[in-house]
């Protein structure tokens, strides 16, 4: 399917062959490149000089549309992408040859951003923290203008500029294009005399910051900070971004089901389970809790867990609501001497008094658990439980 025309463009069927696209194209922009013999003798006819920016802008825009079509069809991989569906997008001619013909090649205004991994443990996901970091960054060196040595000079064939026009031969047209200056590597100077005792002609030096981070309650695996201007400095670029990247530590007792929701194992003695006895847990904070014990008469401690409400981590951006803790009980019997005495312990045991400073829980299946951690999971693959901070 043509979706996009790149076929129609062109003047070919969705079945032509690559002589009959690289022969199309060669038609096309020699009838349509802005320096084509019939377009300059079109500009000649042409008395003001707003029809010939107009007609200049008109060629302009349908000779970068063959060439856009012609780049994907004339290469078998992006078209057997195009022709299966492949969205537009994945086609980018900013930087391509056919981008740089017009002056439309993407060039950055900053150098590339430093990106920092750090780990958090899950005590610091439930309680938030402050940290700081030494990172070592690329600054511009002041000795010598980060150029690297004392003396220099500009170059003469790029004028000090770094880049240089060339010419290319496409489909048998022989075009101009910028390409880096060679002579001087794109630096637009050409270095003399010995290397900066500074930065031993690198033209940068490395520094070393302490920054502080601020660690907000419900962070998540994933999670980025971004410092403006804080990553490597570049010479005729702007200093690139300083980015901390969030990896969570994996606790030796207690795991992450989710964002939220945590999960723990307890070995609990039979009498207290057919007792009704209230359930003493360590929690993630250190705290020793009570829970109530539901009814397990009709509950298959394998496959259901005890759910102790708002036991589990923070929610990102709402710090006040917390998730819960997922229990599975893990049954201790007695031996079979002290069989008996269970026994004679059980038929005296009374309805268990009331705890009133013991936690609320119920049991709840783990095919529930598993159905919120997957709702979770696919959230966090589109994106949005992602999140970046601006510091």
């Amino acid at each position: 399917m043509d979706r996009l025309g790149y076929y129609k463009t062109l003047g070919l069927k969705e079945n032509a062959t690559q002589d009959e696209i690289k022969s199309a194209y060669r038609k096309l922009a020699q009838k349509y490149h802005p320096d084509a013999p019939g377009v300059t003798e079109e500009l000649k006819k042409l008395k003001t000089n707003e029809e010939k920016d107009a007609l200049n802008k008109e060629m302009q825009k349908k000779f970068a549309e063959i060439s856009a079509a012609y780049e994907v069809l004339s290469d078998q991989k992006k078209r057997e992408a195009y022709d299966s569906g492949v969205d537009e997008g994945s086609f980018d001619f900013g930087d391509s040859i056919f981008g740089s013909f017009f002056g439309r090649s993407k060039r950055p205004q900053k150098a590339e951003p430093k990106v920092e991994n750090i780990t958090v443990t899950l005590l610091d996901v439930l309680n938030g923290t402050t940290k700081k970091y030494k990172v070592p960054r690329k600054i511009l060196c002041k000795g010598c203008d980060s150029v690297g040595y004392k003396n220099s000079s500009t170059c003469k064939k790029c004028k000090g500029t770094g880049v240089c026009i060339e010419v290319v031969n496409m489909g048998g047209m022989h075009l101009q294009r910028e390409a880096h200056c060679k002579t001087c590597s794109g630096r637009g100077i050409i270095v003399q005399g010995p290397p900066c005792s500074e930065c031993s002609g690198k033209g940068r030096k490395i520094e070393e910051n302490t920054v502080e981070l601020e660690i907000p309650k419900g962070v998540c695996e994933g999670t980025q900070f971004l410092f403006p201007n804080g990553g490597d400095e570049e010479p005729g670029l702007g200093a690139g971004d300083l980015i901390f990247v969030v990896n969570v530590k994996k606790d030796t007792r207690f795991h992450q089901l989710t964002q939220e929701h945590l999960y723990v194992e307890e070995h609990v003695p039979i009498k207290a389970l057919l007792t009704l006895a209230p359930l003493k847990i360590k929690t993630l904070g250190g705290k020793e809790a009570e829970v109530k014990m539901p009814d397990i008469s009709k509950v298959d401690l394998g496959e259901e867990f005890l759910c102790v409400f708002g036991e589990g981590l923070p929610r990102q951006k709402r710090e006040n609501i917390r998730g819960n803790l997922f229990v599975r009980i893990v049954p201790v019997f007695c031996a079979p001497k002290d069989l008996k005495q269970l026994g004679s312990e059980l038929v005296e045991h009374v309805e268990k008094r009331e705890n009133r400073g013991a936690l609320e829980a119920k049991f709840v299946h783990r095919r529930t658990i598993r159905d919120t951690a997957g709702e979770e999971r696919e959230e966090s693959r589109s994106g949005s439980s992602k999140e970046c901070r601006t510091m």
